[in-house]
């Protein structure tokens, strides 16, 4: 049902992939969570900026670890959105960016970037929808940007609190999501694109999976298992 745009964007994907290739990274991975079985199980990161920042984007770059041969993006979040607010309880929280409504794609290791405008002195990551690490799930980022209006990363040695962490020096600790270390692709431009690329397939994929187009699938499922308990019951 995706026609030929869909066709076109996994064929774009299978050749920007042998292009996003690891160059280099620091023994200092960055910020991971303590692991859950669940990935449905709430996570959250922040940072006190210090003072009220007027922010312009945020940028959250993935992490790289080749445990269970995951490598880029591991522990990204699958949904997330990104608040910001004047106090440290986040009570009047503002909220930057929302993507708790579709599965986000693995962005490998390109940074995940987003526009902003707001006045803020602390802001949180939330994962509401962790990612797979090894039949257990996690929340994991590298380094958080925050850029004002001159371009300034105001989050460069920011600190960093969280709901949990495993805090393994010198690879996993809060301190490690503003200390300025990422890891960086061979081609920052390939993975870029791979990166615009995956959204907007998954952008056609969600636009495929309407209410009616479940309903009438699971309709054919339960079909096809009745059938099949019916042939089995034949001697």
């Amino acid at each position: 049902l995706g026609g030929a745009k869909l066709a076109a964007l996994d064929k774009e994907i299978a050749a920007l992939r042998p292009k996003t290739k690891l160059k280099s990274k620091r023994p200092e991975f960055g910020f991971h969570s303590k692991i859950v079985k669940s990935s449905n199980t709430p996570k959250w990161v922040q940072v006190d900026l210090g003072k009220p920042i007027d922010l312009r984007r945020v940028v959250l770059r993935p992490c790289h670890d080749e445990f269970n041969n995951i490598g880029g993006g591991f522990g990204f979040p699958v949904r997330f959105k990104v608040e910001g607010a004047l106090e440290a309880g986040f009570k009047e929280a503002i909220l930057l960016t929302d993507q708790t409504q579709t599965d986000f794609p693995n962005p490998d290791i390109a940074p995940v970037g987003f526009e902003v405008k707001a006045k803020v002195r602390f802001l949180r990551i939330t994962a509401t929808k962790l990612v797979n690490r090894s039949n257990d799930f996690i929340f994991a980022l590298s380094e958080l940007e925050t850029l004002d209006a001159n371009g300034k990363n105001t989050a460069r040695g920011a600190k960093v609190s969280s709901l949990d962490s495993i805090e393994a020096p010198v690879r996993w600790r809060r301190a490690n999501l503003t200390d300025g270390h990422f890891p960086i692709a061979t081609d920052e431009t390939a993975i870029v694109a791979l990166q615009k690329a995956q959204r907007n397939r998954q952008a056609i994929v969600s636009q495929l999976q309407t209410p009616e187009r479940r309903a009438q699938r699971k309709k054919l499922q339960d079909d096809v298992a009745a059938a099949t308990k019916e042939l089995d019951a034949i001697p």
